[in-house]
């Protein structure tokens, strides 16, 4: 959607709120694994994909400035879900987390090798999560 779009700030606050939830790291790491098994099932991660995401997850929390993890307001999943499409829909953020997303599976996970590529995997995800 073409409304105003969050700046990297807002982004930056709402990725970090999201994080810092386990209720939300929990199903959203189940979720990921369930899709990449159906969608992807050529990709196998070690040990495996839940041990992956988790740690993932752990490394964006490590970007997030302290502080910003206080769980004084987690957001509902009504809230949850409008932050997600907002920030999905955008193709900004998508080229960015996508980078972003690779980059960080090449430095922290060498040993996965995606078919074809890591790039066209995550994009995949994301028009699944944000259908066109």
């Amino acid at each position: 959607s073409a409304q105003s779009m969050p700046s990297p700030e807002e982004i930056e606050k709402l990725v970090c709120e999201l994080a810092s939830s386990e209720m939300v790291e929990k199903e959203a790491t189940e979720e990921v694994c369930k899709l990449i098994k159906e969608e992807f099932p050529s990709i196998h991660m070690q040990p495996d994909c839940e041990t992956v995401v988790s740690a993932l997850w752990d490394t964006i929390k490590a970007r997030c400035p302290k502080g910003k993890e206080s769980v004084s307001s987690i957001p509902s999943p009504e809230e949850i879900e409008k932050l997600v499409c907002e920030l999905a829909s955008s193709e900004m953020v998508e080229k960015e987390a996508t980078e972003e997303v690779c980059k960080l599976i090449k430095e922290e996970f060498p040993s996965i090798h995606m078919q074809p590529d890591c790039e066209t995997v995550v994009s995949a995800l994301w028009d699944f999560v944000v259908p066109k």
